[in-house]
C-alpha cells in the first residue's frame, strides 16, 4: 500500500519505508526509522523537530514534536 501524509508521526507509526521529497532533485528514501530523522524533517519543514519515545499502555510509541524557542533566547 502507498499513502501520502504531511504528518511524519503517521509514517513513523505504520510505514515500513518512507520517501521525503526535499526538493526537485533532492530526496531521502529508505526504512522509515532511518529516513524520518530530526535533521531530514527540519530540512523538509524548516522547523526544528524532536523525535520522542515513550510507553503508552505497554507499547513503545515514537512521535515528533516541533521545538519552539522564545525569540529572546
Amino acid at each position: 500500500m502507498v499513502f501520502t501524509t504531511h504528518h511524519p508521526h503517521h509514517a513513523l507509526a505504520i510505514a515500513d519505508d518512507a520517501l521525503l521529497m526535499l526538493g526537485e532533485t533532492n530526496y531521502a528514501c529508505g526504512p522509515a526509522g532511518e529516513v524520518l530523522t530530526e535533521d531530514n524533517l527540519q530540512a523538509l519543514y524548516g522547523v526544528p523537530l524532536k523525535r520522542l519515545s515513550f510507553e503508552y499502555e505497554g507499547r513503545a510509541v515514537e512521535t515528533f514534536a516541533p521545538v519552539f524557542l522564545p525569540s529572546h533566547l
